[in-house]
């Protein structure tokens, strides 16, 4: 077994990324995995990110914000100045607030990245079956991690393994479709997608567009989807999916040697 680690992080994303990066700084031995040959690919996200300015209007104490949010700045593509929400029957309503859209591959990437400056290493196409204390295996091996962060999503290995719950999670995918669109986010309530809602949000000469539903939805996301876009006259290219976490995390985050973000 490789000699062992301060910090074993499972899951690439903007959460492990980040969680491997500020324990990498602090002079921690952190090894980040990640199942995809691809960090960020396929992209399972609306891509939108919350402006400094009003994360801090949310959370006047939050420090560092600049160091965390760099590489989202830094793919950055185009201001919403406003979120406009529709009513199941039709009507408008527009909020001011301010964000931008991303790619949302390539912020992932960078992150990772960041993290690998700091001095993480990193292995991709590799998946974890199981946890047991110290003891994280994979499809390349068993290595040693004195703490075991699980940032592998809502139907995380790492939590299942460890005996720690879920976060309560809906079905949501999203696509791109081409074109030129308004610089607001729009965001339909309704029947659309019972429980939850869709979404139109314009990057660079498209738009992500997707929907997630919530408990009162069964039946087959996709025609939803399809549905949704055709109401729009939109033509996005191929949709993919995932679970979202709906109601904030789980009740425990920790357990012995395995936290969870």
């Amino acid at each position: 077994m490789p000699s062992p680690y301060d910090v074993i992080v499972v899951g690439s994303g903007p959460a492990g990324g980040t969680a491997a990066r500020y324990a990498a700084r602090r002079g921690l031995k952190v090894l980040l995995v990640d199942k995809r040959k691809e960090i960020g690919v396929p992209v399972q996200c609306g891509e939108y990110v919350a402006h400094n300015e009003e994360i801090r209007s949310i959370f006047p104490d939050v420090e560092g914000l600049e160091d965390l949010m760099a590489v989202p700045y830094h793919v950055r593509e185009v201001d919403t100045p406003v979120i406009r929400i529709w009513s199941p029957k039709g009507r408008r309503y527009e909020v001011p607030f301010k964000g931008f859209t991303v790619r949302r591959d390539r912020m992932d990437q960078g992150i990772a990245a960041q993290a690998v400056d700091e001095g993480a290493e990193i292995m991709t196409e590799t998946t974890v079956v199981r946890v047991h204390g110290e003891e994280v295996a994979t499809n390349h091996g068993t290595f040693q991690g004195k703490v075991v962060i699980g940032s592998d999503g809502p139907r995380s290995t790492v939590a299942k393994s460890v005996g720690l719950e879920w976060p309560v999670s809906a079905p949501a995918m999203s696509a791109t479709a081409d074109g030129d669109f308004s610089n607001s986010t729009d965001m339909f309530f309704g029947n659309l997608a019972p429980g939850g809602y869709a979404w139109i949000i314009p990057k660079a000469h498209c738009a992500n567009v997707g929907l997630g539903t919530w408990q009162y939805f069964h039946g087959n996301l996709q025609s939803l989807f399809d549905r949704f876009v055709r109401s729009r006259g939109l033509e996005p290219g191929k949709a993919t999916g995932g679970f979202v976490p709906v109601m904030g995390p789980p009740p425990r985050t920790v357990k012995d040697n395995a936290m969870l973000v």
